[in-house]
């Protein structure tokens, strides 16, 4: 198909489409509305070439209203936005519901848009040495078993991550970007990686608690803690301090009672020794 002639299709194929959306009820009166209301809002943006409007409003309609109408719809906006992957699997939905009148109208135009939607969505091919089964693979988040990577593994166009870890250490992370029909080659030679065991606690045959450097100082008895003024035995030596000192006062004034005051200490002060 041309793309003026896919052009015209698509044209025609959205007033079809609302022509069979309008004719028949979803449910709930409320719920009927929004969701006729999501999916002229979703053409209107489609004929304007608004397609991520187009896609977001198309969603919305399909998530109240999950008819093929609908689902074909958005499996176009999806195709014209990038969202290759989603739309091949929604065409393949409709193709593959052969048994319903409702996807009657719309498998002719499945079977002939999808051939060449699958033609645009890029591959990739990793050829990864050094890894195991402890590997995990990853890419934009999503979980690659390693026996799908020498592929062709496909992904929409653009950027994207792939990320090599294990146990919680990643190996390595590639970013790469992909444009529509390109197939591409991803060498990965990941590095060694050695996982450090835990230090093993030393023999202890004893069974005794093991003296790890980390001491406890014993706590302090009420007798030791005891402030030093406030200890009998301080206050014994204080008194037997004070008994000699006024001894020896008493001594030296009763020798130099009849001698005058002498000395280079003017009266009043006290020096201590």
């Amino acid at each position: 198909m041309t793309g003026a002639h896919r052009a015209c299709f698509l044209a025609t194929f959205f007033e079809l489409t609302v022509g069979v959306g309008t004719a028949r009820t979803v449910g709930a009166a409320g719920t009927e509305e929004e969701a006729q209301q999501a999916f002229r809002e979703g053409v209107e943006a489609a004929r304007q070439s608004h397609w991520p409007e187009a896609r977001s409003s198309f969603e919305q309609a399909y998530a109240l209203s999950p008819r093929p109408v609908v689902l074909i719809n958005l499996a176009g906006a999806q195709a014209r936005t990038g969202r290759l992957l989603e739309a091949a699997r929604n065409y393949h939905r409709i193709l593959d519901d052969s048994t319903s009148g409702e996807t009657a109208p719309f498998r002719k135009a499945a079977a002939e848009v999808l051939p060449e939607l699958e033609q645009r969505i890029p591959r990739i091919r990793v050829h990864a040495t050094g890894h195991s089964d402890a590997d995990t693979f990853e890419i934009d988040g999503e979980n690659i078993p390693p026996t799908n990577l020498p592929g062709p593994v496909p992904l929409d166009p653009g950027q994207h991550t792939l990320v090599v870890s294990r146990a919680g250490v990643e190996r390595a992370r590639v970013l790469f970007s992909l444009a529509e029909r390109e197939e591409r080659e991803i060498p990965l030679a990941l590095p060694n990686l050695t996982l450090v065991p835990p230090l093993a606690a030393p023999p202890n045959p004893t069974g005794a608690p093991l003296d790890l450097g980390m001491r406890q100082e014993p706590e302090a008895s009420p007798e030791r803690s005891r402030h030093w003024w406030a200890s009998p035995w301080t206050w014994g030596a204080v008194g037997v301090v004070v008994v000699a000192a006024t001894a020896g006062f008493l001594l030296y004034s009763y020798e130099h009672r009849e001698r005058p005051f002498s000395g280079n200490v003017p009266p009043g002060n006290i020096v201590l020794q």
